[in-house]
């Protein structure tokens, strides 16, 4: 903005209404928005005599412009984030009246932030006016102030008014072009996003690339994405870059995110989709909100909640920057869209692991009956059955790649067993398995001859 304009009704070069206009229309034709708002404040500093003065658009880049850009009255001076300062009483003033003069500040008892923080600077007179676009929407704001008590006159307020509507003339198509580019690079990251999440195969890839897709289409410094999982598991996470969270922060996060008290983010997504806040440290009403306040150091939320409560999976996309400020439509509106793709695409994931399970339950129910048929089979063509005991070892062994297969019939009197058939892979462990088989019938002999003596005193007491 340059080394900025001294003001007051002293200051030389003072412009006349048409050098005022001369200067605007100049400075418009070099289409450079930035440019054009910045000298507009300062044209509003010559025309008026002014102290101060102000321009302020609503666009997605940099909003307020100041003159004087330096000294105790520069924006630096009286408020301490010029760029992210909001007052919603002045908000609502600006919505209400359309204009305002006042001739002293200091008769008013009850000032809002902002004219206390000029005030307290010594401004004692202001003028402001509302910015229009075409539709007669609101676009922002030209505001003169003054050392001076009674400096501005109901007839210097016409005046601005009728600059005000020659710079929002000027500057809409600028900031329409702008709203279009960004909208235009949003949706190009868009399809790569969708183009990259319809490639991965596994959950956890899907959520990493759809993390760093986010991130890098709104320029966010950071996204987080969080899906519920099965019952009794812990919500999976994902963040970009991958390393910008530590254990213990990890450790933060999964605990924020179980309070019940986060339920108003999926409300607050309810209507549009998604919702932003623009500085998480004057408005952070959930514990996932002041944990990424607090403990991520992030001002400014960009976030899109699906509640499984509305048939969904329980997910939550959520986009942070560093500073406050605003977030644009078309970025809220990208974030709604992908958060519900995310969904679809993850539910997608799931449902083709669960039927890739299921098929093979079913191939492998349908091999063991195949099996046993081919066991009856067997069966019904053995001569004796030690051939049918080879052939169902032989069968069995095949079907469960074992290493070795023992059957045996014990009979269950525990008075006698015959040998089991084995087929061994190698012939020694057949002998270990024999020997072992051996021992545990003269063991089970044992504790059935154990157990009858014990039912014959029983029996014996009773007479």
């Amino acid at each position: 903005m340059g080394d900025g304009v001294p003001g007051g009704r002293q200051a030389a070069g003072v412009l006349d209404t048409e050098a005022a206009r001369a200067a605007l229309v100049e400075v418009s034709a070099s289409r450079d928005l930035e440019a054009t708002l910045a000298r507009s404040a300062e044209i509003l500093l010559q025309r008026f005599g002014a102290d101060m003065a102000i321009t302020y658009v609503s666009r997605s880049g940099r909003r307020m412009f100041w003159a004087p850009a330096t000294g105790p009255l520069s924006a630096d001076s009286i408020f301490p984030s010029p760029q992210t300062f909001r007052d919603f009483a002045f908000a609502e003033r600006v919505n209400a009246k359309g204009s305002s003069l006042v001739a002293d500040l200091g008769q008013i008892e009850a000032r809002d932030k902002s004219r206390e923080a000029v005030y307290a600077r010594g401004i004692r007179s202001t003028m402001w006016t509302q910015l229009k676009d075409e539709r007669g929407a609101d676009l922002g704001f030209v505001f003169a102030g003054s050392l001076a008590a009674s400096a501005f006159s109901p007839h210097d307020l016409v005046e601005l008014e009728a600059f005000a509507a020659e710079l929002a003339l000027f500057a809409r198509p600028s900031i329409l072009l702008e709203e279009r580019e960004a909208e235009r690079g949003i949706l190009e990251e868009e399809a790569n996003l969708l183009a990259v999440m319809a490639e991965a195969e596994t959950e956890e890839e899907l959520m990493a690339r759809a993390a760093d897709g986010v991130r890098r289409a709104v320029g966010a410094d950071l996204a987080i994405l969080m899906v519920e999982d099965r019952p009794n598991r812990e919500p999976a996470m994902r963040c970009s870059p991958p390393e910008a969270l530590d254990a213990a922060q990890w450790k933060a996060a999964q605990a924020a995110l179980s309070s019940s008290e986060n339920a108003s983010m999926s409300e607050r997504s309810r209507e549009f989709g998604a919702f932003t806040v623009r500085d998480l440290a004057e408005e952070a009403r959930t514990p996932i909100e002041r944990f990424m306040r607090e403990n991520l150091r992030m001002r400014s939320l960009l976030a899109a909640n699906r509640s499984h409560n509305w048939g969904g999976l329980g997910l939550g996309v959520a986009a942070l920057r560093e500073g406050p400020g605003s977030w644009t439509e078309s970025e809220r509106t990208f974030i709604a869209r992908t958060a519900r793709v995310l969904e679809i695409s993850i539910e997608r994931l799931r449902r083709g692991v669960i039927a890739v399970d299921h098929a093979v339950k079913l191939e492998r129910q349908a091999d063991l009956v195949a099996t046993g048929a081919e066991l009856v089979e067997a069966l019904s063509a053995a001569g004796n059955l030690e051939q049918a005991c080879d052939v169902i070892s032989a069968r069995l062994r095949e079907f469960f790649r074992a290493d070795h297969v023992a059957l045996g019939i014990v009979d269950l009197r525990l008075q006698d067993a015959d040998r089991p058939w084995v087929q061994f892979e190698r012939p020694h462990q057949g002998r270990v398995l024999a020997a072992d088989l051996r021992k545990r019938r003269r063991e089970l002999r044992k504790d059935g001859f154990r157990r009858s003596r014990r039912v014959h005193r029983r029996s014996r007491g009773a007479t």
